[in-house]
């Protein structure tokens, strides 16, 4: 098992084969099965494979494949499935538009030994960073892959992050030759 995430009441399972198996409430087709009928036992969904990272949200889901396309199912109501739309899906959907840097959600480190920590996280206002060395460097994107913040960051100053909307980023602390990507969850 690579990754196990749960969204309002439901679970899905990354397995190292690169399938997701799901099972739970399925009112919004959040199973990713093709249906919205409810599961208690774990059911595959087949339409996905080679998946290298999942995230539940309350009643949706999203997976990142190996060659960095990015799919979504279930509730649509603030169109969270990036599908310029409101309407559900009960099966995975490709997310278009998404530049290439959005490749992981769960994978922290793109290089070797540092061990930055984000606190607290998800977060509202204010956001620390721990273990950074004095003049680490700071970017975060939206989901989309645009610059939302940028700047230099010092140990034990906190950093204000009440501009940005709810929802989930990626951030990258890099000091000398090293970056580490986050993930940012604000509330």
């Amino acid at each position: 098992m690579i990754s196990i995430d749960d969204g309002g009441s439901f679970v899905a399972f990354l397995k190292n084969d690169g399938t997701v198996w799901t099972c739970g409430d399925n009112s919004f087709g959040q199973l990713g099965i093709g249906n919205n009928t409810t599961s208690n036992v774990v059911i595959q969904i087949e339409t996905l494979s080679n998946i290298v990272a999942i995230e539940c949200g309350s009643f949706h889901s999203l997976a990142i494949r190996n060659d960095d396309t990015v799919w979504a199912w279930g509730w649509n109501n603030e169109m969270q499935l990036g599908n310029d739309s409101e309407t559900s899906s009960n099966v995975p959907i490709q997310v278009m538009g998404l530049c290439s840097m959005v490749t992981t959600m769960e994978h922290e480190s793109v290089s070797t030994s540092a061990n930055y920590t984000l606190y607290p996280n998800p977060a509202n206002d204010f956001i620390s960073i721990r273990g950074i060395p004095s003049n680490a460097s700071m970017v975060i994107y939206d989901i989309t892959g645009k610059v939302v913040m940028s700047k230099n960051v010092m140990p034990g100053i906190g950093l204000d992050i009440s501009s940005l909307d709810e929802g989930i980023y990626s951030m990258i602390i890099s000091h000398k030759a090293m970056s580490v990507t986050k993930k940012l969850i604000v509330e």
